[in-house]
């Protein structure tokens, strides 16, 4: 098992890549990171435009279109990384606009990614939802 870390390390780093191109709006490098059938899911009811199970590129692709297009993130910040031999952890927190409405909310949040090689395979996300439902919801 002397190869542990270098595998922990390496995993971080490819999720380190993904947060590095969704804070520069790359959805194509983004994309490269995943696997083709990746299991994506963020938690979170309807109010949400960008709640949902998405499976596969081509659907995660939607994912991130619709979280750019309704959201302005003013910190999207990681803070803690947890590597298994599988699996990566992250803590962290964010605090964003929704742009339809123009209510800001902050939240802290949870991401658990399992990775196959050198892919994300699927991701599970976990936030505060019912602040982001009250920032999306109309008056």
């Amino acid at each position: 098992m002397s190869h542990l870390p270098e595998l922990q390390q390496a995993n971080i780093a490819i999720v380190q890549d993904l947060y590095a191109a969704f804070a520069d709006q790359d959805i194509e490098s983004l994309l490269r990171l995943l696997a083709e059938d990746v299991d994506w899911l963020f938690f979170g009811p309807t109010e949400i435009p960008f709640s949902g199970h998405f499976i596969g590129t081509s659907r995660v692709r939607t994912f991130f279109e619709r979280a750019l297009e309704t959201t302005e993130f003013l910190v999207f910040e990681p803070r803690e990384y947890v590597a298994g031999t599988g699996t990566v952890l992250v803590q962290g927190y964010e605090r964003a606009i929704a742009k339809s409405t123009g209510r800001e909310w902050k939240t802290d949040w949870a991401h658990v990614f399992t990775l196959e090689g050198e892919r994300i395979t699927k991701l599970r996300e976990y936030y505060d939802t019912a602040v982001m439902v009250e920032a999306f919801k109309l008056a």
